[in-house]
């Protein structure tokens, strides 16, 4: 009897499990997906770095790009399946956060957020004081012990 308990349960799992997988596999929801000019996940751009913008959708769907202003810097619509920007170096000229936003007919959507920053030269050299900050203060510590 436990057997048969113990294998009704794992028959259970398994089939809630293909039923998931079927389900994540159906991809019936819009994504968006962000990335740099060599292909890495980002979400945090420099001023005019490439950004690339990947969309996928079972339905027609319109992709925008709104600026930090609220303005819409790209309107395109696509047919079912992947949409992909390629490289654009537009679409990172102004600083702040920028959003991303898949609307299908079926009235589902997806949004996507990145921020523009600048690179900041202080921060570096903050950086690089800090660190011989802490360099000064150990030699310092080790030239009164001797």
């Amino acid at each position: 009897m436990k057997k048969i308990i113990s294998l009704l349960l794992f028959g259970l799992i398994l089939v809630s499990f293909a039923t998931l997988a079927a389900n994540v596999q159906a991809k019936e929801n819009p994504f968006i997906w962000l990335y740099d000019k060599d292909g890495n996940t980002r979400d945090e751009f420099a001023p005019g770095e490439g950004i690339r913008i990947v969309a996928y959708d079972s339905a027609y769907f319109t992709i925008k790009v709104y600026d930090p202003d609220g303005q819409p810097r790209l309107v395109d619509t696509s047919a079912p399946g992947y949409y992909d920007t390629g490289v654009r170096y537009d679409l990172t000229d102004k600083i702040g956060p920028w959003v991303v936003e898949v609307r299908d007919v079926k009235c589902k959507f997806a949004v996507s957020m990145y921020n523009v920053i600048p690179e900041v030269l202080f921060g570096i050299l903050g950086t690089v004081g800090a660190c011989f900050t802490g360099f000064g203060l150990k030699y310092l510590r080790a030239s009164k012990e001797d």
